[in-house]
């Protein structure tokens, strides 16, 4: 592992960071992390070094998912998922298993399997994770503060990664459709804690998470016929 603190290239644009890095590039963020509903979805995308692939997705605004509305992070998916270049390499966790799993042990397992998606397919190249995080992965990666913002790369990961997270937090609005969740997307916003609140938790919940934790508790403090606290 190498540790890109500050940007190694800093000051450069998201495209021009990338060619720094010996291609194919592989670019990693993940989603979903800081939720507590739904899964974790971590994403690996390679990008081609196509000018015209390249110019479309700058036309298309791409950048860190956060900074895109679901409309435009949508269309640019779409765009990634068209293209027969740009090759995409996923990994998701569900609630269950986030739950029994420690967050840097479940990340490192996640990441690995996109690693070892793209080693499959390219013995050389590069390897860029977003994040300052140390992990323990089979695979030699540079980690990159900010990544998402810096590398073009990385940008294409997170809009992947959020994308999964947004069709799966839909799927369970269809299930749980008193929730939210939909809109919210698992995270812990006013409206998700006044439902948490009014109808407790579902299988979409994370129970090792402090709302969902403080739900379930009192919800069997209401079952022991106590009053709530």
């Amino acid at each position: 592992m190498s540790y890109d603190r500050y940007g190694k290239y800093y000051g450069t644009t998201p495209r021009t960071f990338d060619r720094f890095y010996r291609a194919p590039l592989l670019g990693i963020d993940e989603s979903g992390t800081g939720a507590i509903a739904g899964p974790i979805t971590v994403a690996g995308v390679v990008l081609p070094r196509s000018l015209a692939i390249l110019d479309a997705l700058s036309e298309a605004k791409l950048r860190d998912s956060k900074d895109l509305t679901e409309f435009t992070l949508e269309s640019i998916y779409q765009f990634l998922l068209s293209r027969d270049q740009i090759e995409i390499y996923t990994a998701i966790a569900r609630p269950r298993e986030i739950e029994e799993t420690n967050y840097t042990v479940l990340l490192t397992k996640l990441y690995n399997d996109v690693c070892t998606q793209f080693r499959a397919k390219h013995s050389g190249g590069t390897i860029l994770l977003d994040g300052a995080g140390q992990f323990d992965l089979a695979y030699e990666y540079t980690a990159v503060v900010r990544g998402d913002q810096k590398s073009f790369t990385i940008a294409a990961a997170s809009v992947v990664a959020k994308a999964i997270l947004n069709d799966r937090m839909r799927e369970l609005d269809d299930e749980y459709p008193k929730y939210g969740f939909a809109d919210h997307k698992g995270y812990s916003t006013r409206t998700h804690a006044k439902t948490l609140e009014k109808y407790g938790v579902c299988r979409a919940h994370r129970g090792n998470t402090k709302p969902v934790k403080a739900a379930i508790d009192r919800s069997a403090l209401s079952s022991e016929g106590r009053p709530r606290t």
